[in-house]
């Protein structure tokens, strides 16, 4: 099961930014409920090994961020890669 998206800030501080199902959503602004809501849908998201899972990124929160340090986090606390398009 996934856990979270993990970047690392300009400052090598650690950011978790929200996963969004669409495009639309990602560029939108969340209320706190709304975004807990879709962080526990992300983490109810089970992925088979070899399979995909597409999400979207609010471009804007990852302004300053390290891109290639992009990774996810599963329950185990293991990073996995992933492909940025």
């Amino acid at each position: 099961m996934l856990a979270a998206i993990q970047v690392l800030g300009k400052d090598g501080q650690k950011k978790y930014p929200l996963p969004c199902t669409s495009e639309i959503e990602a560029k939108g602004e969340f209320a706190e409920k709304k975004e807990k809501e879709l962080r526990k849908y992300f983490l109810s998201e089970k992925i088979n090994p070899g399979s995909q899972k597409i999400v979207y990124l609010n471009s804007a929160k990852l302004d300053g961020c390290n891109l290639n340090s992009l990774s996810v986090l599963d329950m185990d606390a293991k990073h996995w890669s992933v492909t940025i398009e």
